[in-house]
């Protein structure tokens, strides 16, 4: 326990351990553009829940989140609710402090826990170069992002706000795409 600066990595950190627990609740109206189009009333409600757990020791930092959310389907439309769950965790190392950091995610949503091998996971290391914290500094990761067989399946309301799979929506076999990308973040 102590103060817990909330940023990626351990940049800003190299002081006494830190620890962070934290839970969140939301309900009420869906996210915005989550929603149909036009005006609905008492259009379809949301409710999630979330769990995190942050650990920050010297040159190494933690964390991790689960989260679970219902999607109710009631209005415009009348269909089940959609139940989605998912996690995600990382960890990283400053090899120079405050300067170069490696770290590796994990991460796995499952956006409807009706369908089963529907999940979307997620593998990467990353490696990160701070000229001021995370004011200025360049990011590189490279990884795996896979979708289950039966991702193409899911409805395209439980779909929203994930990676997609381009124009390679199919049924019936696993897939994944190795991505590297390369980020300049400045910040004032």
């Amino acid at each position: 326990l102590g103060a817990y600066p909330l940023s990626e990595g351990g940049s800003d950190h190299l002081g006494p351990p830190a620890l962070h627990l934290g839970i969140g609740a939301r309900a009420g109206r869906q996210i915005r553009g989550r929603t149909a189009a036009g005006i609905v009333e008492d259009a379809d409600n949301q409710t999630a829940w979330n769990a995190e757990l942050g650990f920050k020791i010297r040159r190494i930092s933690t964390t991790a989140e689960y989260f679970w959310m219902t999607d109710e389907q009631a209005n415009p439309v009348v269909a089940s609710d959609i139940d989605s769950r998912g996690f995600h965790a990382q960890a990283g190392y400053m090899l120079r402090p405050r300067h170069i950091e490696l770290g590796i995610l994990v991460s796995r949503v499952t956006p409807d826990t009706r369908v089963n091998d529907a999940a979307v996971t997620e593998l990467r290391g990353v490696v990160s170069y701070y000229w001021h914290a995370h004011g200025l500094k360049l990011q590189a990761d490279i990884g795996q992002l896979g979708y289950g067989s039966k991702f193409g399946t899911l409805s395209e309301r439980a779909r929203q706000g994930l990676p997609a799979q381009g124009p390679r929506l199919a049924s019936g076999r696993s897939l994944s795409d190795t991505q590297m990308r390369i980020q300049l973040q400045v910040a004032f």
